[in-house]
């Protein structure tokens, strides 16, 4: 390896640090977790209060979504892949988990800073 070799890999790591570090800082904690059945919303979970929900899918599967610690997560479905029990604890704001057989989406919505101001309509499609 040359010296414009080594100064070209550590410029993309600086880069690509700065980059991480920038998406760190500008993502915001969200205020509720929307649930939504084949597009229609099911449920609106507050994150700062500790909760288990059992859902059931459009396609007829149940998942067992958790709220902890200010994050949501799917602790256990009985889809076929099971990606969404797989998939990482969500936080911020516009996150998403998707359960494509039980055609399950949970969204982060709101911000911390305006809770008092969501309303359940503003997220209906």
């Amino acid at each position: 390896m040359k010296k414009n070799d080594i100064i070209l890999i550590v410029s993309l790591l600086a880069v690509i640090g700065i980059f991480v570090l920038i998406t760190q800082l500008v993502s915001k904690p969200g205020a509720y977790a929307v649930i939504k059945i084949d597009g229609k919303i099911v449920e609106k979970l507050p994150l700062d209060q500790d909760t288990k929900v059992e859902i059931h899918g459009a396609g007829g599967g149940t998942n067992t979504v958790v709220v902890k610690n200010g994050s949501v997560f799917v602790q256990d479905a009985d889809c076929p892949d099971r990606y969404c029990v797989k998939h990482k604890k969500i936080k911020a704001d516009t996150e998403t988990i998707v359960c494509l057989p039980n055609k399950m989406v949970i969204e982060i919505v709101g911000s911390k800073n305006d809770k008092s101001s969501i309303q359940l309509d503003e997220f209906a499609q």
